[in-house]
């Protein structure tokens, strides 16, 4: 795969030049979009998100990648409203919840990151980087029992 080789820009070529034979696949939308971001070019990664969740609106992957793209424009409003969408469609993405929490951080929203990370640790309980940092959310909360019990289980 081209994209393996590090030809990001010929592959972004390929799939333009596939979009261009097929322009209802949203596969082609999808991966350009991917390597788009790769590139750090969030506008163009963004209007290739659009086209699979207008395509297919209970696509969680599009809605996931264009929260990621919204999030490195530091729209963290709009990458949570993405986020939202993506856990909506399919609640077992530790990913979407580790995001999510991301932009949740960066907005210095405390407690629904707690909550995602529970969530996470529910749905992975070996995932020790949520417990991480659910303990680390609730330390700065002075919830220190809470932090000490997460900490505990992240290091073990």
């Amino acid at each position: 795969m081209e994209k393996d080789k590090g030809q990001t820009a010929r592959a972004i070529q390929d799939f333009t030049y596939a979009l261009k034979l097929d322009p209802a696949d949203v596969d082609p939308f999808y991966n350009r979009g991917i390597d788009y971001a790769e590139k750090g070019q969030t506008d163009q990664a963004i209007q290739d998100f659009n086209q699979p969740i207008k395509l297919d609106p209970a696509d969680a992957g599009a809605f996931y990648n264009r929260g990621l793209a919204y999030a490195d424009k530091g729209q963290t409003d709009r990458a949570i409203q993405d986020f939202n969408q993506a856990i909506k469609l399919d609640p077992a993405d530790i990913d979407a919840f580790y995001n999510r929490w991301l932009a949740y951080a960066d907005q210095g929203q405390t407690d629904p990151a707690i909550q995602d990370f529970t969530q996470a640790t529910k749905l992975d309980p070996a995932e020790q980087d949520a417990f991480y940092h659910r303990g680390l959310a609730s330390a700065q909360k002075r919830q220190t029992d809470k932090a000490l019990q997460a900490l505990t289980h992240a290091i073990q």
